[in-house]
């Protein structure tokens, strides 16, 4: 039984709950209480099936921890209630990019420019596909018409996650300039899907959010920033293991800085090539398993020590 099946008066009752099960939603997130706020985003779909609205504040829910199966099923829920909702092509095509669903990632991508020609995240959504595909000419072709769609060249999303976050922070920072507050706070939020405890992008968030009168937020923002800067700072120097994929890195371990936290340290990264079982989910995050790499990092100056491939990637 779908939602159009059941009596008018119910139908409309469970509109309303669900309607407010999303406004707790909406609270929860504001209060930064994730979990509480995808609890209130399930229980409106449990009241209306056909909540779109619920599915889709779920799925962004779901981004900034990078958790891209029910980002997925949610918005493809989402197309169900409505198959042109560019967006959503445009959002799933980028879940199956990251997900390793390459041709799935393409086909919601075209679709996605059919319904909306002028947007440019889906041809470079597609440009990465095409690329991990061998299809370098077509890829080319998408990446430049982006650009073309683009107010600046630098706005080009970059192959490189690093180039791709200082990209997004010199957005951020141009809008905020320019008075785009809610174009600076969206910028700033996409450094911080990628890395969360990215200071800087939470700090100037934080002053977007204060120029926007959101003051909660803002206090939030700023507060973390201040917190993860005096982390940072307590830290200092050391050891840092990480590991690298296809599509980037991620932070696995640190040590301190002597000569027992740099042994342990190489040995860490030679027992994971070793046994890569301890890092299996971010091993599908990261889009296969290349190499651990060793960095010895002082403030922000970070240099590798070591590097030990994995089996499959050794010459």
């Amino acid at each position: 039984m779908t939602a159009d099946d059941l009596p008018v008066p119910i139908r409309k009752a469970a509109a309303e709950t669900a309607f407010r099960r999303c406004e707790e939603a909406r609270e929860h997130a504001r209060e930064g209480r994730w979990e509480e706020a995808v609890a209130a985003a399930t229980r409106a779909i449990e009241a209306d099936p056909d909540c779109l609205e619920a599915y889709q504040f779920r799925a962004s829910l779901h981004l900034p921890q990078c958790d891209w199966p029910p980002v997925i099923r949610d918005l493809t829920e989402v197309l169900r209630l409505k198959p042109d909702h560019a967006e959503a092509h445009g959002n799933r095509a980028f879940a199956y990019l990251r997900t390793g669903q390459l041709e799935r990632a393409i086909l919601d991508c075209e679709r996605a420019v059919e319904l909306n020609s002028l947007d440019p995240r889906p041809y470079e959504t597609r440009a990465f596909a095409l690329r991990k595909l061998g299809r370098a000419a077509e890829a080319a072709a998408d990446l430049r018409r982006s650009l073309l769609l683009r107010s600046t060249p630098e706005e080009i999303v970059a192959t490189d996650c690093r180039e791709r976050l200082v990209t997004l922070m010199h957005r951020g920072d141009r809008f905020l300039k320019a008075g785009q507050i809610e174009e600076s706070i969206q910028a700033f939020s996409a450094v911080l899907v990628e890395c969360p405890n990215h200071v800087r992008a939470r700090y100037r968030r934080g002053l977007a959010y204060r120029r926007a009168r959101r003051f909660q937020e803002a206090s939030q923002d700023l507060a973390e920033a201040w917190r993860l800067k005096r982390e940072r700072d307590r830290i200092g120097r050391g050891y840092l293991v990480a590991i690298e994929g296809t599509r980037g890195e991620a932070p696995w371990a640190t040590f301190p800085d002597d000569a027992a936290g740099k042994y342990a340290a190489i040995s860490l990264a030679e027992n994971l090539v070793n046994d890569a079982s301890p890092m299996e989910g971010l091993r599908d995050r990261l889009g296969g398993f290349q190499r651990v790499k060793v960095y010895h990092f002082q403030g922000d100056s970070f240099q590798v020590i070591d590097s030990v491939w994995s089996e499959e990637h050794q010459d």
